[in-house]
């Protein structure tokens, strides 16, 4: 189906659906959590920090990468504007991340990582970052840490439509349309996006010394996303969630490289959720579809490859407060792959996981509260690793408190490392280890002013560690590494407001040590070393300023040396990015908005993410949102 076809369909459902919304007669409705509980209730122990809607704004027309690059302190490993952009949460790796959408585990099965490029921002009202250990609560993969996107219902009478337009360096444009609209049964937002760029920036290529072009850059996205959230009556809440997403982007060669390539990667996502308010706890019913293929071309000798996945999840879980004031959370999941992969030489390859999960918390003398969190995996009939989580946050005095947790992790093998040919090994372990982590945070608040300042130790220990290398000359992964992660973070923030003027600064810093301990081979250069791509040190830091309709934000990021090679015989310079964002809010009776202009790597600065890979100079994007209150029932 053509996405032209698609957006038709869905609009004429749409306005279908608001007229017959209309002839149903309004009822009084209770208050119903839709919100993800298990990171509230069953993760007491582990920092989660949220980016609210507010935030995000700020990142119109952006990915995720740019996000979580200011916002979070993650760091990334970003190959070229609109390209691959992967994550490494405390010395982990891109698959030992976890990301989920609506709760749902959205992870390649192929090769078990996601690519932030592909994230428009605007799809989103939130974002939640988790660092550390969680895989009893999302499973397999959440070993470093997790991200979580979600959508919020809105059950207000109204009828917003929202339109957005944006042009920028490198030939970007950008183009969106948005439905809001409600009542109080029905919450409905459809966004339709289509964003540009050729991505042809100067460089100067360190080994001639002459200004180049990038070429090869070029990028089309086109994404549509319908969300739907029905209150059937005051105890049942059902959702149903679609997001179509076309991406066709053009691979850009490496500084020694002549190959051009082209990547096609076309996703569909649907899940649907059944809330029901029981008499003494909460039953949720899930189930979700994700449909991805990839179409990869090697332009410079024309051959072509595919990738073809398919996911299907259904999840019920259950929730209870019970008289002794503990709260406890039942669960079964049971998730299904197929993949249909050119490179696997075979019929489409099948996998089967069922994880059985439980948790439990209470709090203690209003001051201590504690979590437990237990998960069971099955795949293909075999046992998996067990994991735990166990959690405790005890509140010291006023504004003084301290949480801690301990974790058994282990992330499988993905569809790649198991059947990729030649290559692929059917008899790898599944990678576990133990993690642990400790947070002080203080926090004060006054009527215009609050501050917070959290520190947070951690350490983690993983073996079976899987790496590919060469082995009778193909590559090969194997179970070779045992790794040592540990380090501090900081997350501090401090805002005040007073009449229409507001003042806001967050900074956050990372120390992050994760070496080898193990190696297979006799004086091995690697063992006891930093692991490639896991910079020491890095930190990020934002100011921002408001004054009545006018907000003015400027970010700023550090990324300490990166090991390139793991002798650590090359490595990348330290680099500094920064970016400015300029808004100006006007509000009238039935129009609101923002004209916004942003400038990226303001102080032009030369550097690399990925060896070899050139990064663009300064940028500009300027940006017109409005929003059109058409209709508000009373």
């Amino acid at each position: 189906m053509s996405i032209r076809l698609t957006i038709i369909c869905v609009l004429l459902l749409t306005l279908s659906g608001k007229g017959l919304l209309a002839q149903i007669d309004t009822v009084s409705l209770q208050e119903v959590s839709v919100v993800e509980k298990r990171n509230s209730k069953f993760a007491l122990g582990s920092q989660v920090f949220t980016i609210d809607s507010a935030q995000l704004k700020s990142y119109q027309g952006q990915t995720l990468t740019e996000v979580l690059q200011f916002e979070s302190g993650i760091y990334l490993k970003h190959y070229s504007p609109a390209n691959l952009a992967s994550t490494s949460f405390r010395g982990g790796n891109a698959s030992q991340t976890a990301l989920t959408w609506n709760g749902f585990n959205i992870n390649s099965p192929l090769n078990g990582i996601f690519d932030l490029s592909l994230f428009p921002v605007s799809a989103f009202d939130e974002v939640k970052v988790q660092p550390g250990a969680s895989s009893a609560l999302w499973g397999s993969g959440a070993v470093g840490g997790s991200i979580h996107l979600s959508q919020r219902p809105n059950f207000k009478p109204r009828f917003n439509i929202n339109l957005s337009s944006q042009a920028g360096s490198f030939g970007f444009h950008q183009e969106s349309v948005g439905i809001d609209f409600g009542s109080k049964r029905f919450s409905h937002r459809l966004m339709v996006l289509n964003q540009f760029a050729t991505n042809d920036f100067e460089y100067l290529n360190p080994f001639t010394n002459q200004v180049e072009t990038q070429r090869n850059n070029e990028v089309g996205t086109r994404a549509l996303l319908s969300e739907n959230y029905f209150s059937l009556n005051p105890k049942n809440l059902f959702s149903l969630n679609w997001w179509y997403q076309q991406t066709d982007r053009n691979t850009p060669p490496t500084l020694f490289e002549t190959t051009l390539a082209n990547q096609t990667d076309d996703v569909s996502r649907l899940t649907a959720e059944w809330f029901h308010q029981l008499k003494k706890g909460e039953l949720k019913t899930r189930g979700a579809w994700f449909s991805e293929f990839q179409d990869y071309t090697n332009l410079t000798d024309d051959t072509a490859y595919f990738n073809n996945s398919q996911t299907f999840i259904g999840e019920v879980e259950f929730s209870r407060k019970l008289k002794s004031g503990f709260n406890v959370d039942l669960g079964f999941n049971q998730t299904s792959f197929v993949a249909d992969v050119q490179s696997y030489k075979s019929d489409p390859r099948w996998q089967h996981r069922q994880s059985a999960f439980a948790g439990l918390s209470k709090s203690l003398f209003t001051k201590l509260d504690f979590s437990a969190m237990l998960r069971q995996e099955f795949i293909d009939g075999e046992t998996a690793p067990f994991t735990y989580t166990l959690g405790a946050a005890w509140k010291i005095y006023k504004g003084l408190s301290l949480k801690g947790q301990h974790s058994k992790v282990y992330r499988a093998p993905t569809l790649n490392d198991l059947y990729w040919a030649p290559g692929g090994n059917p008899d790898l372990k599944s990678e576990e280890g133990n993690a642990q982590e400790v947070s002080l945070i203080w926090q004060q608040g006054k009527e215009r002013f609050n501050w917070q300042i959290t520190l947070s130790a951690y350490n983690r220990n993983i073996e079976n560690w899987i790496i590919w290398q060469p082995k009778s000359g193909i590559w090969t992964p194997q179970n070779l590494l045992e790794v040592h992660s540990r380090g501090w973070e900081t997350n501090s923030y401090l805002q005040w407001q007073k009449g229409k003027f507001g003042f806001r600064l967050n900074l956050l810093t990372n120390y992050t040590v994760s070496t080898n301990e193990k190696s297979s081979r006799a004086n091995d250069a690697s063992v006891g070393k930093q692991l490639i791509y896991t910079p020491i040190y890095s930190g990020t830091g934002g100011v921002e300023l408001k004054y009545q309709k006018i907000s003015l934000r400027y970010n700023h990021s550090y990324t300490g040396y990166t090991y390139t090679s793991s002798d650590h015989s090359e490595w990348l310079e330290p680099y500094e990015l920064s970016s400015l964002y300029i808004a100006y809010k006007p509000t009238l009776k039935k129009i609101s908005g923002s004209l916004y202009f942003r400038i990226n790597n303001i102080w032009d600065q030369d550097y690399q993410v990925v060896r070899n890979r050139p990064m663009p100079g300064i940028n500009y994007s300027i940006g017109l949102n409005i929003n059109l209150k058409l209709n508000h029932q009373k």
